[in-house]
């Protein structure tokens, strides 16, 4: 398999779109997505962000651009809606048990820096809201945030020191 989708609900023609993205765009390491919110009874949430998030028209990103993307706008890749390209998870170690149990965020961080991604802004898969999510526990306990992310900003300080410069760390 070249690619692997992200666990989601895809929108009927998310993954062809995705794919055909990842096709057009040979280097992009990953193709992301918007994402539609809905509460755990299945009704619409507003989306949290201005938008156009990055772009009004699927495009590519290149590092460069993501780099800059990633210190003016902050995060901007919807890790529900990702298709991974396999070749770059293997090549980049983007995967690596250094980052414990941030390993996707740190990948989602790393692969587009390294291999920059495509980017599609419209909803091509759903997140479900609710009250008993796992990351609501990360976002309401600075203590508990810290040391999730902790391992992940070690890599980036360290062994990934070249691809996380410090306007993009602090």
């Amino acid at each position: 398999a070249l690619f692997v989708m992200a666990a989601c609900s895809p929108a009927s023609d998310g993954s062809a779109k995705s794919m055909e993205m990842l096709t057009q765009y040979p280097n992009a390491g990953i193709c992301s997505s918007r994402s539609d919110w809905i509460d755990e009874f299945g009704n619409e949430l507003p989306f949290p962000v201005e938008e156009p998030l990055i772009s009004s028209s699927p495009c590519y990103v290149s590092p460069e651009k993501a780099l800059t993307l990633f210190i003016e706008r902050g995060n901007w890749i919807e890790p529900n809606t990702i298709f991974w390209r396999l070749k770059a998870i293997r090549e980049s170690d983007a995967f690596t048990r250094g980052s414990k149990n941030y390993v996707d965020a740190f990948a989602l961080a790393l692969i587009p820096l390294v291999y920059g991604a495509c980017y599609i802004p419209e909803p091509l898969a759903r997140v479900r809201m609710h009250g008993k999510q796992l990351s609501r526990s990360f976002r309401e306990d600075p203590k508990v945030w810290n040391e999730l992310v902790k391992p992940m900003e070690n890599l980036m300080d360290t062994t990934f020191a070249d691809k996380f410069p410090p306007s993009l760390c602090n």
